[in-house]
């Protein structure tokens, strides 16, 4: 049994961090060979293991929930994104350096997950946040003095922005910088987590 090195239990979703550092037995048989060939294209070990491993910790999921298929059986839409065949499950995944991120509901219509490393040296937050954000973002990221509430703020906009998109079923096909993270979160459901100090987390959920 994979164990999760954190679970959040919501009223209509669950939220389970797995540390893809720590090695975990992997029964692969459930993970479906056309999915399956896709995680080989990944250059990194890591990278495929920590896919394999989100693959094996929802089909753990599933089936202590009544999943009666013995692999996941995946369909994808038009922009790539995948649910699963007969389920009312929604999920989503997300990959940071360490963590693996899994949402999941059989309540709600849809919902996206993101986690980040916000102490990523390869990100420079200073060059990259006027790719990201709106006009009023811009403006309320460009009179931020203090660098740390700089990168707190800049990793609010891409988690929520993240997981918004993935929420609408439609990934990267929507202009980022066209969102505006303070109107989305008085109009959607979007929820912030602070994993220990170096991580953020944000969820969106689609009711209808």
């Amino acid at each position: 049994m994979i164990k999760c090195y954190k679970q959040i239990i919501e009223k209509d979703y669950s939220i389970y961090i797995i540390d893809s550092h720590v090695k975990h037995g992997l029964d692969i048989s459930c993970i479906d060979q056309k999915d399956l060939s896709e995680i080989y294209k990944y250059k990194r070990d890591h990278d495929r293991y920590k896919r394999m491993l989100s693959r094996c910790f929802l089909f753990q999921i599933l089936k202590e929930n009544g999943y009666k298929n013995k692999t996941l059986d995946f369909i994808y839409n038009d922009f790539k994104r995948p649910s699963i065949l007969a389920s009312k499950f929604k999920f989503s995944f997300s990959y940071s350096d360490q963590y693996i991120l899994l949402a999941v509901s059989k309540s709600v219509k849809d919902l996206g997950a993101d986690i980040e490393n916000i102490q990523n040296d390869s990100i420079d937050i200073n060059v990259l946040y006027k790719e990201i954000m709106s006009i009023e973002e811009i403006k309320y990221f460009e009179i931020l003095i203090d660098n740390i509430e700089k990168q707190r703020f800049f990793y609010d906009v891409w988690t929520i922005k993240e997981s918004y998109v993935k929420a609408l079923e439609k990934g990267l096909f929507i202009e980022v910088k066209s969102l505006n993270i303070f109107e989305l979160q008085e109009k959607e459901y979007i929820k912030k987590y602070d994993l220990d100090t170096d991580y953020k987390i944000a969820i969106t959920i689609i009711y209808a």
